[in-house]
Protein backbone atom coordinates (compact mmCIF):
# COMPACT_ATOMS: atom_id res chain seq x y z
CA UNK A 1 0.00 0.00 0.00
CA UNK A 2 1.69 3.68 -0.74
CA UNK A 3 1.53 6.44 1.17
CA UNK A 4 -1.19 9.04 -0.11
CA UNK A 5 -0.44 12.87 0.41
CA UNK A 6 -3.16 13.20 3.32
CA UNK A 7 -1.16 10.52 4.63
CA UNK A 8 1.50 12.00 4.44
CA UNK A 9 0.13 15.41 5.92
CA UNK A 10 -1.49 13.54 8.52
CA UNK A 11 2.05 12.18 9.41
CA UNK A 12 3.20 15.00 9.86
CA UNK A 13 0.48 16.92 12.08
CA UNK A 14 0.86 13.58 14.52
CA UNK A 15 4.87 14.39 14.89
CA UNK A 16 4.48 17.81 15.64
CA UNK A 17 1.29 17.13 17.77
CA UNK A 18 2.96 14.40 20.05
CA UNK A 19 5.87 16.58 20.78
CA UNK A 20 3.39 19.35 22.30
CA UNK A 21 1.59 16.92 24.53
CA UNK A 22 2.26 17.43 28.37
CA UNK A 23 2.55 13.45 28.96
CA UNK A 24 4.48 13.35 25.62
CA UNK A 25 7.46 16.37 27.50
CA UNK A 26 7.58 14.23 29.92
CA UNK A 27 8.03 10.84 28.45
CA UNK A 28 10.83 12.41 26.25
CA UNK A 29 12.64 13.66 29.88
CA UNK A 30 12.79 10.18 31.40
CA UNK A 31 13.94 8.66 27.86
CA UNK A 32 16.86 11.59 28.12
CA UNK A 33 17.90 10.99 31.69
CA UNK A 34 18.23 7.37 31.19
CA UNK A 35 19.96 7.32 28.38
CA UNK A 36 22.40 9.62 29.26
CA UNK A 37 22.91 7.81 32.38
CA UNK A 38 23.96 4.83 29.93
CA UNK A 39 26.27 7.30 28.34
CA UNK A 40 27.89 8.16 31.59
CA UNK A 41 28.52 4.68 32.25
CA UNK A 42 29.75 3.74 29.39
CA UNK A 43 32.27 6.39 28.94
CA UNK A 44 32.81 5.30 32.62
CA UNK A 45 33.72 1.72 31.55
CA UNK A 46 36.17 3.45 28.75
CA UNK A 47 37.64 5.78 31.22
CA UNK A 48 38.45 2.88 33.55
CA UNK A 49 39.49 0.49 30.53
CA UNK A 50 42.08 2.55 29.46
CA UNK A 51 43.32 3.60 32.92
CA UNK A 52 47.22 2.58 33.13
CA UNK A 53 49.95 3.86 35.14
CA UNK A 54 52.63 6.06 32.88
CA UNK A 55 56.19 4.75 33.62
CA UNK A 56 56.75 1.76 35.48
CA UNK A 57 54.50 0.17 37.54
CA UNK A 58 54.69 0.93 41.66
CA UNK A 59 53.37 0.54 44.60
CA UNK A 60 53.23 1.97 48.03
CA UNK A 61 54.02 0.14 51.40
CA UNK A 62 51.56 1.26 54.34
CA UNK A 63 54.48 3.75 55.52
CA UNK A 64 54.99 5.60 52.52
CA UNK A 65 57.58 3.85 50.57
CA UNK A 66 57.48 3.50 46.95
CA UNK A 67 58.27 -0.09 45.00
CA UNK A 68 58.94 0.15 41.04
CA UNK A 69 59.52 -2.44 39.05
CA UNK A 70 62.95 -2.03 36.92
CA UNK A 71 63.18 -3.01 32.97
CA UNK A 72 65.57 -5.64 34.59
CA UNK A 73 63.26 -7.23 36.49
CA UNK A 74 64.66 -5.59 39.82
CA UNK A 75 62.96 -2.92 41.69
CA UNK A 76 63.76 0.35 43.01
CA UNK A 77 62.70 1.76 46.32
CA UNK A 78 62.45 5.46 47.44
CA UNK A 79 61.55 6.57 50.71
CA UNK A 80 60.36 9.32 52.84
CA UNK A 81 62.90 10.87 54.25
CA UNK A 82 63.28 9.26 58.13
CA UNK A 83 61.60 6.39 56.78
CA UNK A 84 63.60 3.00 56.59
CA UNK A 85 61.58 -0.49 55.73
CA UNK A 86 63.01 -3.99 55.43
CA UNK A 87 61.61 -3.65 51.68
CA UNK A 88 63.10 -7.11 50.82
CA UNK A 89 60.53 -9.06 53.44
CA UNK A 90 58.09 -8.09 51.67
CA UNK A 91 56.19 -9.92 48.83
CA UNK A 92 55.41 -7.91 45.50
CA UNK A 93 51.61 -7.33 45.48
CA UNK A 94 50.97 -8.37 48.70
CA UNK A 95 50.63 -5.65 51.80
CA UNK A 96 51.83 -3.28 49.19
CA UNK A 97 48.99 -1.38 47.71
CA UNK A 98 49.00 1.04 43.88
CA UNK A 99 50.62 3.83 43.74
CA UNK A 100 47.94 5.38 41.16
CA UNK A 101 46.95 8.80 42.54
CA UNK A 102 44.75 7.69 45.48
CA UNK A 103 42.46 5.15 43.12
CA UNK A 104 41.05 1.89 44.86
CA UNK A 105 43.09 -0.86 44.31
CA UNK A 106 41.04 -2.74 42.35
CA UNK A 107 41.29 0.22 40.17
CA UNK A 108 44.47 0.72 39.78
CA UNK A 109 45.51 -2.46 39.92
CA UNK A 110 45.67 -4.00 36.07
CA UNK A 111 44.67 -7.40 37.03
CA UNK A 112 41.77 -6.20 38.41
CA UNK A 113 40.45 -3.37 36.18
CA UNK A 114 38.66 -5.73 34.40
CA UNK A 115 36.18 -6.53 36.85
CA UNK A 116 35.66 -3.09 37.40
CA UNK A 117 34.68 -2.39 33.76
CA UNK A 118 32.85 -4.95 33.64
CA UNK A 119 30.58 -3.41 36.58
CA UNK A 120 30.58 -0.71 34.65
CA UNK A 121 28.70 -2.34 31.89
CA UNK A 122 26.27 -4.36 33.62
CA UNK A 123 25.58 -0.97 35.41
CA UNK A 124 24.03 0.19 31.65
CA UNK A 125 21.59 -2.65 31.71
CA UNK A 126 18.99 -1.91 34.45
CA UNK A 127 19.33 2.65 32.80
CA UNK A 128 18.94 0.89 29.55
CA UNK A 129 15.75 -1.29 30.52
CA UNK A 130 14.27 1.22 32.09
CA UNK A 131 14.77 3.62 29.04
CA UNK A 132 13.00 0.75 26.96
CA UNK A 133 10.30 1.10 29.26
CA UNK A 134 9.94 4.71 28.99
CA UNK A 135 10.04 4.34 25.26
CA UNK A 136 6.57 2.58 25.62
CA UNK A 137 5.14 4.74 28.38
CA UNK A 138 1.72 6.34 27.39
CA UNK A 139 1.81 4.64 24.17
CA UNK A 140 -1.55 3.93 24.60
CA UNK A 141 -2.82 7.22 23.11
CA UNK A 142 0.04 6.89 20.79
CA UNK A 143 -0.99 4.27 19.16
CA UNK A 144 -4.60 5.85 18.56
CA UNK A 145 -3.21 8.20 16.44
CA UNK A 146 -0.64 5.80 14.95
CA UNK A 147 -3.63 3.70 14.27
CA UNK A 148 -5.52 6.30 12.91
CA UNK A 149 -2.93 6.61 10.03
CA UNK A 150 -2.58 3.05 9.73
CA UNK A 151 -6.33 3.73 8.33
CA UNK A 152 -5.27 6.60 6.13
CA UNK A 153 -2.55 4.83 3.79
CA UNK A 154 0.23 4.48 6.48
CA UNK A 155 2.19 2.02 5.79
CA UNK A 156 4.68 0.22 9.04
CA UNK A 157 7.80 1.68 7.51
CA UNK A 158 5.75 5.31 8.35
CA UNK A 159 4.89 4.41 11.49
CA UNK A 160 8.26 3.40 12.66
CA UNK A 161 10.04 6.42 11.04
CA UNK A 162 7.80 9.03 13.03
CA UNK A 163 9.02 6.92 16.13
CA UNK A 164 12.22 7.17 15.11
CA UNK A 165 11.99 11.00 14.78
CA UNK A 166 10.37 11.21 18.36
CA UNK A 167 13.24 10.03 19.78
CA UNK A 168 16.11 10.32 17.44
CA UNK A 169 16.64 14.17 18.95
CA UNK A 170 16.62 13.31 22.36
CA UNK A 171 18.97 10.11 22.05
CA UNK A 172 21.10 13.13 20.46
CA UNK A 173 20.98 15.19 23.30
CA UNK A 174 21.80 12.22 26.11
CA UNK A 175 24.44 11.22 24.24
CA UNK A 176 26.00 14.77 23.94
CA UNK A 177 24.85 15.43 27.82
CA UNK A 178 26.81 11.93 28.79
CA UNK A 179 30.54 13.65 29.03
CA UNK A 180 29.11 15.87 31.70
CA UNK A 181 27.16 13.35 33.44
CA UNK A 182 30.51 10.97 33.60
CA UNK A 183 32.10 14.52 35.06
CA UNK A 184 29.70 15.02 37.69
CA UNK A 185 30.37 11.02 38.87
CA UNK A 186 34.19 11.80 38.08
CA UNK A 187 33.43 14.22 41.36
CA UNK A 188 31.47 12.03 43.20
CA UNK A 189 33.51 8.89 42.84
CA UNK A 190 36.58 10.09 41.61
CA UNK A 191 37.19 13.64 43.48
CA UNK A 192 35.14 13.51 47.09
CA UNK A 193 36.34 10.02 48.44
CA UNK A 194 39.20 9.80 50.41
CA UNK A 195 42.77 8.84 48.54
CA UNK A 196 42.65 4.95 48.41
CA UNK A 197 39.02 4.95 47.85
CA UNK A 198 38.41 6.67 44.38
CA UNK A 199 36.47 4.41 41.60
CA UNK A 200 37.26 6.86 38.43
CA UNK A 201 40.39 7.80 37.16
CA UNK A 202 41.08 11.38 36.23
CA UNK A 203 39.27 12.09 32.46
CA UNK A 204 41.92 12.44 29.39
CA UNK A 205 42.47 12.01 25.72
CA UNK A 206 40.69 8.90 25.16
CA UNK A 207 37.51 9.71 27.17
CA UNK A 208 37.47 12.79 24.51
CA UNK A 209 37.30 10.47 21.59
CA UNK A 210 35.25 7.64 22.94
CA UNK A 211 32.71 10.68 23.48
CA UNK A 212 31.27 10.85 20.43
CA UNK A 213 31.08 6.97 20.10
CA UNK A 214 29.25 6.67 22.56
CA UNK A 215 26.95 9.40 21.83
CA UNK A 216 26.37 7.75 18.40
CA UNK A 217 25.59 4.13 19.84
CA UNK A 218 22.98 5.88 22.48
CA UNK A 219 21.30 7.34 19.36
CA UNK A 220 21.31 4.30 17.48
CA UNK A 221 20.12 2.32 20.49
CA UNK A 222 17.20 4.88 21.29
CA UNK A 223 16.30 4.50 17.72
CA UNK A 224 16.24 0.87 17.39
CA UNK A 225 14.20 0.49 20.70
CA UNK A 226 11.74 2.67 19.35
CA UNK A 227 10.85 1.27 15.23
CA UNK A 228 10.50 -1.96 17.45
CA UNK A 229 7.93 -0.25 19.77
CA UNK A 230 5.99 1.31 16.94
CA UNK A 231 3.83 -1.11 15.31
CA UNK A 232 2.06 -2.25 18.01
CA UNK A 233 -1.37 -1.08 17.81
CA UNK A 234 -4.40 -1.90 15.40
CA UNK A 235 -7.32 -0.70 14.07
CA UNK A 236 -10.93 -1.72 12.76
CA UNK A 237 -12.90 -0.05 10.51
CA UNK A 238 -14.71 2.34 12.93
CA UNK A 239 -11.37 3.88 13.96
CA UNK A 240 -11.43 1.65 17.40
CA UNK A 241 -7.72 0.89 18.15
CA UNK A 242 -6.41 -1.42 20.69
CA UNK A 243 -2.62 -2.71 21.60
CA UNK A 244 -1.52 -5.66 19.42
CA UNK A 245 -0.95 -8.60 21.59
CA UNK A 246 2.67 -9.71 21.74
CA UNK A 247 2.87 -13.24 22.31
CA UNK A 248 6.41 -14.97 22.93
CA UNK A 249 7.61 -15.94 19.42
CA UNK A 250 9.95 -18.69 18.21
CA UNK A 251 12.62 -16.89 17.65
CA UNK A 252 12.33 -15.15 21.67
CA UNK A 253 13.26 -18.47 22.95
CA UNK A 254 16.29 -19.01 20.54
CA UNK A 255 17.84 -16.08 21.79
CA UNK A 256 17.04 -17.06 25.37
CA UNK A 257 18.25 -21.04 24.79
CA UNK A 258 21.41 -19.65 23.14
CA UNK A 259 21.99 -16.85 25.91
CA UNK A 260 21.37 -19.50 28.58
CA UNK A 261 23.94 -22.73 26.44
CA UNK A 262 26.63 -20.33 26.39
CA UNK A 263 26.24 -19.55 30.27
CA UNK A 264 26.31 -22.93 30.70
CA UNK A 265 28.94 -23.91 28.49
CA UNK A 266 30.93 -20.70 30.74
CA UNK A 267 30.46 -22.45 33.43
CA UNK A 268 31.66 -25.90 32.67
CA UNK A 269 34.90 -24.17 31.12
CA UNK A 270 35.47 -22.85 34.62
CA UNK A 271 34.91 -25.69 36.83
CA UNK A 272 37.18 -27.82 34.43
CA UNK A 273 40.03 -25.46 34.45
CA UNK A 274 39.77 -22.68 37.20
CA UNK A 275 43.22 -21.83 37.23
CA UNK A 276 43.82 -21.67 33.64
CA UNK A 277 44.53 -18.67 31.12
CA UNK A 278 40.96 -18.81 30.08
CA UNK A 279 39.44 -18.53 33.52
CA UNK A 280 40.07 -15.33 34.11
CA UNK A 281 38.21 -14.18 30.87
CA UNK A 282 35.13 -16.33 31.76
CA UNK A 283 35.18 -15.05 34.77
CA UNK A 284 34.85 -11.26 33.18
CA UNK A 285 32.54 -13.00 30.63
CA UNK A 286 30.05 -14.39 32.62
CA UNK A 287 28.51 -11.90 34.64
CA UNK A 288 27.73 -9.90 31.26
CA UNK A 289 26.28 -13.29 29.53
CA UNK A 290 24.22 -13.75 32.62
CA UNK A 291 22.48 -10.69 32.92
CA UNK A 292 21.72 -11.44 28.97
CA UNK A 293 20.52 -14.89 29.60
CA UNK A 294 18.60 -13.18 32.67
CA UNK A 295 16.86 -10.49 30.72
CA UNK A 296 16.15 -13.16 27.75
CA UNK A 297 14.64 -15.44 30.10
CA UNK A 298 12.68 -13.13 32.18
CA UNK A 299 9.37 -12.89 30.15
CA UNK A 300 9.49 -16.87 29.96
CA UNK A 301 9.37 -16.72 33.90
CA UNK A 302 6.64 -14.23 34.04
CA UNK A 303 4.61 -16.33 31.52
CA UNK A 304 5.48 -19.78 33.77
CA UNK A 305 4.11 -17.53 36.99
CA UNK A 306 1.34 -16.33 35.46
CA UNK A 307 0.22 -19.70 34.73
CA UNK A 308 0.91 -20.83 38.12
CA UNK A 309 -1.53 -17.70 39.11
CA UNK A 310 -4.28 -19.08 37.03
CA UNK A 311 -4.03 -22.76 38.28
CA UNK A 312 -4.28 -21.70 41.88
CA UNK A 313 -8.33 -20.64 40.97
CA UNK A 314 -9.02 -17.52 42.82
CA UNK A 315 -10.29 -14.28 41.39
CA UNK A 316 -7.24 -12.30 42.21
CA UNK A 317 -4.56 -14.84 41.38
CA UNK A 318 -6.59 -15.82 37.86
CA UNK A 319 -6.81 -12.04 37.09
CA UNK A 320 -3.14 -11.23 37.61
CA UNK A 321 -2.00 -14.11 35.86
CA UNK A 322 -4.12 -13.56 32.99
CA UNK A 323 -2.44 -10.02 33.04
CA UNK A 324 0.95 -11.15 33.49
CA UNK A 325 0.41 -13.66 30.28
CA UNK A 326 -1.51 -11.32 28.09
CA UNK A 327 2.10 -9.11 28.25
CA UNK A 328 5.21 -10.96 29.52
CA UNK A 329 7.67 -8.92 27.68
CA UNK A 330 7.12 -5.93 29.79
CA UNK A 331 7.53 -7.14 33.16
CA UNK A 332 9.95 -9.93 32.13
CA UNK A 333 12.49 -7.70 31.34
CA UNK A 334 12.44 -5.94 34.76
CA UNK A 335 12.17 -9.64 36.22
CA UNK A 336 15.62 -10.53 34.47
CA UNK A 337 17.05 -7.70 36.03
CA UNK A 338 15.70 -8.42 39.65
CA UNK A 339 17.05 -11.84 39.00
CA UNK A 340 20.48 -10.75 38.18
CA UNK A 341 20.06 -8.41 41.38
CA UNK A 342 18.98 -11.06 43.52
CA UNK A 343 22.12 -13.18 42.56
CA UNK A 344 24.77 -10.43 43.12
CA UNK A 345 22.97 -9.91 46.70
CA UNK A 346 23.80 -13.59 47.15
CA UNK A 347 27.21 -13.43 46.33
CA UNK A 348 27.50 -10.07 48.21
CA UNK A 349 25.83 -11.57 51.41
CA UNK A 350 28.02 -15.01 51.47
CA UNK A 351 31.58 -12.85 50.57
CA UNK A 352 30.84 -10.61 54.17
CA UNK A 353 29.94 -14.04 55.62
CA UNK A 354 33.04 -15.73 54.77
CA UNK A 355 35.26 -12.87 55.14
CA UNK A 356 34.13 -11.94 58.76
CA UNK A 357 34.50 -15.91 59.76
CA UNK A 358 37.19 -16.75 58.19
CA UNK A 359 39.30 -14.90 60.63
CA UNK A 360 41.10 -12.24 58.44
CA UNK A 361 42.62 -9.28 60.80
CA UNK A 362 45.34 -7.92 58.00
CA UNK A 363 43.69 -4.32 57.79
CA UNK A 364 44.66 -3.96 54.18
CA UNK A 365 43.01 -7.06 53.62
CA UNK A 366 39.68 -5.89 55.46
CA UNK A 367 39.94 -2.64 53.97
CA UNK A 368 40.11 -4.07 50.54
CA UNK A 369 37.93 -6.73 50.57
CA UNK A 370 35.26 -4.60 52.79
CA UNK A 371 35.72 -1.60 50.05
CA UNK A 372 35.23 -3.44 46.94
CA UNK A 373 32.38 -5.20 48.94
CA UNK A 374 30.86 -1.93 49.92
CA UNK A 375 31.25 -0.75 46.13
CA UNK A 376 29.16 -3.57 45.14
CA UNK A 377 26.36 -3.27 47.61
CA UNK A 378 25.92 0.58 46.27
CA UNK A 379 25.96 -0.72 42.41
CA UNK A 380 23.46 -3.01 43.32
CA UNK A 381 21.03 -0.90 45.34
CA UNK A 382 21.19 1.66 42.29
CA UNK A 383 20.43 -1.06 39.98
CA UNK A 384 17.50 -2.05 42.18
CA UNK A 385 16.27 1.62 42.24
CA UNK A 386 16.57 1.53 38.79
CA UNK A 387 14.71 -2.12 38.36
CA UNK A 388 12.13 -0.29 40.44
CA UNK A 389 11.36 2.81 38.61
CA UNK A 390 10.70 0.32 35.59
CA UNK A 391 8.90 -1.52 37.00
CA UNK A 392 6.33 1.61 37.83
CA UNK A 393 6.59 2.70 34.25
CA UNK A 394 5.67 -0.55 33.08
CA UNK A 395 2.34 -1.20 35.51
CA UNK A 396 1.62 2.49 34.76
CA UNK A 397 1.48 1.87 30.90
CA UNK A 398 -0.39 -1.52 31.28
CA UNK A 399 -3.06 0.19 33.83
CA UNK A 400 -3.31 3.20 31.63
CA UNK A 401 -3.97 1.22 28.52
CA UNK A 402 -6.75 -1.62 30.20
CA UNK A 403 -8.92 1.58 31.77
CA UNK A 404 -12.04 0.49 29.93
CA UNK A 405 -11.89 -2.93 31.36
CA UNK A 406 -10.89 -2.23 34.30
CA UNK A 407 -13.93 0.24 34.60
CA UNK A 408 -16.32 -2.01 33.42
CA UNK A 409 -14.69 -4.42 36.05
CA UNK A 410 -15.44 -2.33 38.90
CA UNK A 411 -18.88 -1.27 37.24
CA UNK A 412 -20.66 -4.85 37.10
CA UNK A 413 -19.39 -5.86 40.99
CA UNK A 414 -16.08 -5.95 41.56
CA UNK A 415 -14.40 -4.84 44.75
CA UNK A 416 -11.92 -2.04 43.95
CA UNK A 417 -10.12 -3.17 46.64
CA UNK A 418 -9.68 -6.45 44.51
CA UNK A 419 -8.45 -4.55 41.58
CA UNK A 420 -5.79 -3.10 44.04
CA UNK A 421 -4.89 -6.81 45.06
CA UNK A 422 -4.89 -8.24 41.57
CA UNK A 423 -2.29 -4.95 40.84
CA UNK A 424 -0.14 -5.89 44.32
CA UNK A 425 -0.13 -9.81 43.44
CA UNK A 426 1.30 -8.77 39.48
CA UNK A 427 4.43 -6.01 41.31
CA UNK A 428 5.29 -8.70 43.82
CA UNK A 429 5.31 -11.84 41.33
CA UNK A 430 7.72 -10.01 38.72
CA UNK A 431 10.18 -8.71 41.44
CA UNK A 432 10.04 -10.66 45.18
CA UNK A 433 10.30 -14.54 43.39
CA UNK A 434 12.92 -13.43 40.78
CA UNK A 435 15.03 -11.61 43.46
CA UNK A 436 15.13 -14.43 45.80
CA UNK A 437 15.42 -17.15 43.45
CA UNK A 438 18.42 -15.01 42.23
CA UNK A 439 19.69 -14.91 46.18
CA UNK A 440 19.14 -18.56 46.70
CA UNK A 441 21.12 -19.47 43.95
CA UNK A 442 24.25 -16.79 44.10
CA UNK A 443 24.43 -17.26 48.21
CA UNK A 444 24.20 -21.46 47.19
CA UNK A 445 27.44 -21.02 44.79
CA UNK A 446 29.48 -19.20 46.57
CA UNK A 447 28.36 -20.56 49.63
CA UNK A 448 29.27 -23.86 48.77
CA UNK A 449 32.29 -22.96 47.17
CA UNK A 450 33.74 -21.83 50.31
CA UNK A 451 32.43 -25.03 52.00
CA UNK A 452 34.66 -27.02 48.92
CA UNK A 453 37.72 -24.58 49.26
CA UNK A 454 37.73 -25.31 53.23
CA UNK A 455 37.62 -28.81 52.94
CA UNK A 456 35.11 -29.39 55.56
CA UNK A 457 38.17 -28.62 58.34
CA UNK A 458 36.37 -25.88 59.89
CA UNK A 459 33.09 -25.99 61.36
CA UNK A 460 31.56 -22.72 60.67
CA UNK A 461 31.93 -23.71 57.15
CA UNK A 462 28.58 -25.30 56.66
CA UNK A 463 26.32 -23.44 59.31
CA UNK A 464 27.72 -20.09 57.50
CA UNK A 465 26.59 -21.10 53.71
CA UNK A 466 23.34 -22.30 54.91
CA UNK A 467 23.21 -18.52 56.90
CA UNK A 468 24.30 -16.80 53.96
CA UNK A 469 21.02 -18.34 52.08
CA UNK A 470 18.89 -17.13 54.44
CA UNK A 471 20.08 -13.79 55.26
CA UNK A 472 20.55 -13.60 51.04
CA UNK A 473 16.90 -14.16 50.78
CA UNK A 474 15.94 -11.91 53.59
CA UNK A 475 17.64 -8.88 52.12
CA UNK A 476 16.83 -9.40 48.50
CA UNK A 477 12.98 -10.69 49.26
CA UNK A 478 12.41 -7.61 51.42
CA UNK A 479 14.16 -5.42 49.48
CA UNK A 480 12.10 -6.55 46.17
CA UNK A 481 8.76 -6.49 48.31
CA UNK A 482 9.55 -2.88 49.60
CA UNK A 483 9.86 -1.99 45.82
CA UNK A 484 6.77 -3.61 44.80
CA UNK A 485 5.22 -1.75 47.89
CA UNK A 486 6.62 1.86 46.94
CA UNK A 487 5.09 0.93 43.01
CA UNK A 488 2.01 0.34 44.16
CA UNK A 489 1.95 3.25 45.96
CA UNK A 490 2.66 5.59 43.16
CA UNK A 491 -0.16 3.53 40.89
CA UNK A 492 -2.58 4.83 43.26
CA UNK A 493 -3.90 7.60 41.41
CA UNK A 494 -3.42 5.91 38.00
CA UNK A 495 -5.37 3.15 39.28
CA UNK A 496 -8.19 4.93 40.54
CA UNK A 497 -9.01 6.74 37.78
CA UNK A 498 -8.75 3.48 35.90
CA UNK A 499 -11.14 2.51 38.37
CA UNK A 500 -13.66 5.16 37.81
CA UNK A 501 -17.14 5.84 35.99
CA UNK A 502 -15.28 8.50 33.31
CA UNK A 503 -12.50 5.47 31.81
CA UNK A 504 -15.95 3.37 30.44
CA UNK A 505 -15.99 5.96 28.33
CA UNK A 506 -12.80 5.48 26.71
CA UNK A 507 -12.18 4.52 23.12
Amino acid sequence: MTRSPGARSAAAVVARSVGGDPAERRRRRLLGASLTCCAAFLLAAVAVATFDLTGPECLRTPAGSTVCLAGNGGYSVSSPPGVSEPIDDFTFGGRLVPDTSGLAPYVGESGLRPGVVVAALLLVVPFAVFALQVVRLGSAARERRLAALRLQGATSADLRRIAAAEVRGTGLVAGVAGLPAYLGLWLLLGVLPPSGWRLLPTPGLTLALAWPVVAVVVVAAAVLAARRAADVGTADALGLSRRRARPLSRSSATVTGIALGVLLLGLVLYVLAPNGAAAGVVVLVLPLVFVAAAVAAGPWIVVAVGRRHIRRGSPVAVLAGRRLVADPRTPGRVAGVLLAVGLAVGFAVSDVIGIFLSGRTDPYDLAFFGGGILTALGAIGLAAVVAALSLVVGAAEQVLDARRPTAALVALGAEPATVVRVVRTQLRSVSVLPAVGGAVVGATLLGGWFAVAEGGGRAWVVPAAIGAVVVAVLVAGGAAALGAAGAQRLLRRPLAEAMSVESLRTA
